[in-house]
């Protein structure tokens, strides 16, 4: 073969040779860059379950559901028998009368719930037009706070329909000059009913058009649920 021929083949052969290892050194030969642009991998799954803090702004604005609850008027009177005893000091015979106490005891048993704070009550009898709260006054009505386990219970006592709410009934520690007193009329059909309030206490100053303070009370705000099934009693 011609000497020149190859020359000739020898060359192009290198220089296939050359390309290749070229190509070859650029395509993996250095390490790329990290891309900015690039897709992030995928993220780790996270949990889907409410926070704390949502859970909890969840369960202040939950609309509790319709209270159970019963009402029961018992009759504990009692007599106290005739005694008789000697005066230490002058040794005359001594006889102190017996007596009859009328002792009735008004008892409301509500069935607990999640997100309760309180338990307004009501009443009404069939001829009544309106509903009353159980004893509407300064500075809240009679408001009963749910107390922990499954049933908040109100026991009141009284003589002859009327009875007394002491200070330890009320919420938030407000007393008193004298226990605020609710009576009903004897031989009364009294119809009581129940709702239940998730929410708090707030101070309220109501203002006249011309700027002047003309009461200041307290009263709950927060999701109420409907008032319950009635209730009855009969006042003897």
């Amino acid at each position: 073969m011609d000497k020149k021929i190859i020359a000739i083949v020898l060359i192009v052969l290198l220089a296939l040779v050359t390309v290749v290892a070229i190509e070859s050194y650029l395509l993996f030969g250095k390490t790329p860059k990290n891309n900015q642009n690039s897709p992030s991998p995928t993220p780790t799954p996270t949990s889907t379950s409410t926070p704390a803090t949502t859970q909890a702004a969840t369960s202040l604005n939950s609309t509790p559901s319709v209270p159970t609850f019963t009402v029961t008027l018992t009759n504990t009177s009692y007599t106290v028998p005739t005694t008789y005893y000697t005066d230490p000091q002058t040794s005359a015979n001594i006889t102190k009368a017996g007596s009859f106490v009328n002792a009735e005891n008004l008892t409301f048993i509500i069935q607990n719930q999640p997100h309760v704070n309180y338990y307004l009550i009501r009443w009404t009898t069939p001829y009544a037009a309106n509903w009353t709260y159980l004893y509407e006054a300064y500075p809240v009505n009679a408001t009963l706070a749910q107390s922990s386990g499954s049933e908040t219970v109100w026991a009141l006592s009284g003589t002859y329909g009327s009875f007394y709410i002491s200070p330890s009934d009320w919420v938030n520690g407000y007393t008193f000059s004298a226990s605020p007193e609710f009576s009903f009329e004897g031989n009364a059909t009294i119809e009581f009913q129940v709702q239940a309030v998730n929410g708090q206490y707030g101070l309220v100053t109501d203002y006249n058009n011309q700027g002047d303070l003309i009461s200041v009370y307290h009263d709950i705000f927060g999701p109420a649920s409907a008032w319950s099934q009635t209730q009855t009693v009969t006042i003897p």
